[in-house]
């Protein structure tokens, strides 16, 4: 044997080796795809093909050689069926290659089998065969018949359209593919050339089928591929489904505001599709909307909300662009991503409604009551001063048995007129109507007066009441003293009201922050955690039966929270159910000396 036989064997043999590797390669990865699959099956072609082409040249009978050559065809048929699934799979064309499609492609193939096999009865694959051993290698020499050429016809044109898809990926897919796609497209343009040649004779070895050569370029450029760019873990196909899947349209822009990719969902929002689109200008599809286009014509990254007019309705889009860099960082387009938000705008839009609805309900409800209210006082005051003057005797003495009587008109009239000024100033907070009077006042009087107001009822339930305004507060302190003493009265109350017998205590002192700390605690039925911020509330109570036992309707803290915010402070809470609470008010009330102050260095500013 001589060395260009043992060269071309050797390299026959070595390609069958290298595509069987990748071919077992990609089925153990087949779970990545059908691509994966059509690449196995691709490589085990390759494979049959070179490694019985190697045995058909080692073969050195003409029996053995056409043995050889037809086994060598189930590789040689497999190829440009196997490339041409793969481009179209790798390509995101994966829905064309229905079952029925699939075996259309087969059909030449399995034909060209079945004739190559049966030659000898009609001659059209081969119409004569012999054995050249005029050069230095012993080969079949073979005259084509007239099936050949059609099957050579139909490979050709599968390697071919399957070349221009990869082609057509290189072209428009990103920059991070182009060199895996590259390498793919000369790996399938190679055999397609040295194909050629060889049929044409111009090779050395003019009988030698220089093909499998070529195909062991090609694998090698794909091997390049799969393990440097990591063909199966970056695949065009990937992005191209993850694109065409998404729910939001996007788009890629040239630097002349051309389309020049796009995916269904924004070609379902301009209403065309996308080969209509791509390659014209956005503003040609953008003509109704005026407003877009002298927007974001020039503008490189933005990330805003935009308004479509699309009939009777309108469609609320959130729209991001992006620059898209070369290599240099200069900018050679946009991405743009829209993303369909209509159906939060509605329900925000909904949900304002029925928010503007509410206020103008409650508003309504607040003047309602402030209304009420005021009318109500009149008459509940002209009661109530008829029967303390009926009393006392002013229109003569009553009889034994008309004091009690008038006794209870006096304290239902009293309460009746309590719950309406409540109900008056809860409406006056609600709507804004309600005005502070700051004036200096002395703390311990107020505090004191309020001990002696609530005093006969903290007797009658045998409660200790006890009140301290600790030294380190000013004796003179400005603010409104008539909502103070309000908040006062309504928090003892309540401590009394529901409280059992024990003690009560309100104090006066000096927060870390020079606030005035008014604190209220009990020792009564205590707040459950559910309930205390509910109890803040206009109506709210913790246990409604034993409310309308105190004769209580829930506004007290109710108000007492609005006018501690009214004054600039706050109302916390602090309670154990069974042991008590503490309520604790945080008012900014300056004493009278720096507010004397301010105003003196005010005035002379």
């Amino acid at each position: 044997m001589n060395l260009e036989f043992n060269f071309v064997v050797a390299a026959l043999w070595g390609t069958a080796v290298i595509t069987l590797g990748l071919s077992l390669y990609a089925w153990r990865r087949r779970a990545l795809g059908g691509w994966a699959v059509s690449f196995a099956v691709l490589g085990l072609g390759l494979f049959i093909w070179s490694f019985f082409y190697g045995l058909e040249v080692a073969a050195t009978t003409l029996q053995a050689k056409v043995w050889l050559a037809k086994v060598e065809y189930l590789g040689f048929v497999s190829v440009p069926v196997s490339w041409f699934v793969f481009s179209m799979q790798y390509t995101g064309r994966s829905a064309w290659l229905t079952r029925r499609r699939l075996v259309a492609l087969c059909l030449i193939p399995c034909l060209s089998l079945i004739l190559v096999f049966t030659n000898e009865a009609h001659g059209l694959n081969w119409a004569a065969v012999s054995l050249d051993e005029s050069g230095p290698i012993p080969l079949l020499e073979t005259t084509y018949g007239s099936w050949f050429w059609i099957h050579s016809a139909y490979s050709y044109a599968l390697i071919i359209a399957g070349t221009i898809l990869i082609l057509q990926a290189y072209v428009r897919y990103p920059k991070a593919y182009r060199r895996q796609n590259a390498t793919l497209v000369i790996g399938s343009s190679l055999p397609l050339l040295v194909n050629a040649l060889t049929l044409s004779g111009v090779l050395p070895i003019p009988k030698l089928d220089y093909t499998p050569f070529a195909f062991t370029v090609s694998i090698l450029l794909i091997a390049n591929a799969i393990f440097r760019y990591q063909l199966f873990d970056m695949v065009p196909v990937a992005r191209r489904t993850a694109v065409d899947n998404m729910r939001d349209g996007m788009m890629v822009l040239d630097m002349q505001n051309r389309v020049i990719d796009i995916n269904p969902a924004a070609t379902a929002l301009f209403r065309q599709n996308a080969t209509e689109m791509i390659g014209r200008s956005l503003g040609e599809f953008l003509q109704n909307q005026p407003h877009i286009i002298d927007s974001f014509r020039d503008v490189s990254e933005v990330r805003t909300e935009v308004t479509v007019h699309a009939g009777e309705r309108d469609r609320f889009y959130e729209l991001h662009i992006s620059p898209l860099l070369d290599g240099q960082e200069r900018m050679n387009g946009r991405l743009i991503v829209l993303y369909d938000i209509t159906a939060r705008k509605e329900a925000e839009q909904e949900l304002a409604r029925a928010r503007d609805e509410a206020l103008e309900a409650s508003r309504f409800k607040s003047e309602l009551l402030a209304r009420v209210s005021h009318e109500l006082r009149t008459p509940l005051n002209v009661i109530l001063g008829y029967s303390e003057m009926l009393q006392e005797g002013i229109y003569g003495p009553l009889a034994e048995a008309q004091w009690l009587p008038t006794q209870k008109i006096i304290e239902s009239t009293g309460f009746l007129a309590r719950q309406v000024n409540e109900l008056l100033d809860l409406a006056k907070l609600e709507v804004g109507q309600l005005s502070l009077h700051p004036e200096p006042f002395a703390i311990a009087d107020l505090v004191q007066g309020v001990h002696e107001r609530m005093q006969v009822l903290a007797k009658a339930k045998r409660i200790a009441l006890v009140s301290q305004v600790q030294a380190d507060v000013p004796p003179i302190l400005v603010g409104d003293p008539l909502r103070i003493e309000q908040i006062l009265l309504n928090l003892v109350g309540n401590g009394i009201k529901f409280g059992r017998e024990g003690t009560v205590t309100q104090s006066v002192f000096l927060s870390d922050e020079q606030q005035i700390i008014l604190q209220v605690s009990d020792q009564g039925i205590g707040i459950p955690p559910e309930m205390r911020e509910a109890i803040f509330e206009p109506f709210k109570q913790v246990d409604g039966s034993l409310t309308r036992l105190q004769h209580g309707t829930g506004l007290g803290l109710a108000i007492v929270k609005q006018l501690a915010e009214l004054m600039g402070g706050s109302i916390t809470v602090q309670s154990e159910v069974g042991q008590g609470s503490t309520f604790t008010v945080c008012l900014p009330l300056p004493s009278a000396e720096k507010e004397i102050l301010w105003t003196e260095q005010t005035q002379t500013a």
